[in-house]
């Protein structure tokens, strides 16, 4: 896929998100304007959808706000930002300030990955598709050192808390981002006969870790994963993004 499609697919993604949360019109979701509306000087951390790139003029009006940019990306046209309830009139009253909504938690839920996918159970041998040649953004709570996925060759970077790090050990306190690793290119070595290999056993996965040891996470963190992929996509041969 060409880096501009790809590019395109996940910023639809990300602003298909903030689309369903507010209303025609608006700059606010709800949750915020609910914010806005009860006032006070109680600290909000939300994300902000911009026309164009912010730069340092945003900067210096967050500043006579008192409010403070909390990520910026290098990508995507958003910010996340700690404003003052009190203050969040005065945020969204710029012509470069097209949304704004709550930098809410996310979680992980498991599910029938296969009955979804309208997989079979046990891999068959048959199957000449294994994925190689194929980079693979696994965005969750990281992958851990487990025998189906250990012997892969797998990087990974870690967002959590608003950080940016690249990590010289698997970590994976929470299990998810591991399953779903093995689901993807698991080498089946711990299931009888290897049954359970996964479907795209010679793709190449980058773990980015966004959930903690509970399966939870910020909306902010994400966006700065998918901001990351965006930016090393091509570098690291990445098509896919789950």
């Amino acid at each position: 896929m060409k880096r501009k499609q790809f590019y395109n697919l996940i910023a639809g993604l990300i602003l298909a998100a903030f689309a369903v949360t507010g209303f025609a019109g608006d700059k606010m979701s709800k949750k915020v304007k609910d914010k806005a509306y009860s006032g006070g000087n109680e600290e909000i951390s939300v994300i902000v959808r911009y026309a164009s790139m912010p730069g340092q003029s945003e900067d210096n009006r967050l500043n006579g706000l008192q409010a403070q940019t909390e990520r910026a990306y290098g990508q995507i046209k958003m910010r996340t930002v700690k404003v003052k309830a009190n203050k969040l009139d005065d945020l969204v009253n710029d012509p470069n300030v097209e949304f704004v909504d709550l930098n809410s938690p996310v979680e992980s839920f498991t599910e029938a990955a296969r009955l979804t996918a309208n997989m079979t159970y046990t891999r068959n041998g048959s199957q000449s598709y294994d994925g190689a040649g194929v980079g693979i953004a696994v965005i969750d709570s990281g992958v851990s050192n487990h025998n189906d996925v250990f012997e892969t060759d797998i990087e990974q970077d870690s967002f959590l808390n608003g950080n940016s790090v690249h990590n010289t050990e698997l970590v994976d306190e929470f299990g998810h981002g591991t399953h779903v690793a093995g689901i993807i290119s698991g080498t089946g070595e711990e299931s009888a006969d290897d049954v359970n290999k996964g479907f795209a056993g010679a793709s190449t996965l980058t773990s980015l870790q966004v959930l903690d040891d509970t399966g939870r996470g910020y909306a902010s963190d994400v966006i700065a994963a998918l901001d990351w992929v965006l930016e090393n996509a091509a570098s690291k041969g990445i098509q896919v993004v789950n």
